[in-house]
């Protein structure tokens, strides 16, 4: 964090938004009072500070994910299925087509 705590109680940023991203969370702000909350106006200073925040997040996760052995791509769990609802499996013996049993057609 390269804010700090008294500069984040000067400008008065919530408990809640004093993380990595709060020093820039804190021009962001003054831009926006500044500029009366006009989207428009603050575009540049929203997206550093967004883009700070998505990649503290991926860091996070890819820190948890090797941190604890499990891989990053995993597959979903297998449910095992009551018996009553298995699909039925294929047997071993072709089915016989019902066309078959009819004569061979003659020239």
């Amino acid at each position: 964090m390269h804010a700090t705590q008294e500069q984040l109680r000067d400008a008065k940023v919530d408990l809640a938004y004093r993380d990595f991203c709060a020093h820039l969370l804190i021009p962001l702000n003054d831009c926006r009072k500044a500029n009366y909350f006009l989207p428009w106006r603050c575009e540049h200073e929203r997206h550093v500070y967004e883009k700070c925040q998505y990649k503290e997040c991926v860091q996070r996760v890819m820190h948890d994910a090797r941190g604890s052995g499990v891989p990053v791509k995993s597959s979903p769990p297998q449910i095992e299925r009551h018996p009553r609802f298995e699909r039925p499996r294929p047997s071993s013996v072709e089915p016989q087509n019902p066309r078959d049993d009819r004569q061979p057609d003659r020239a």
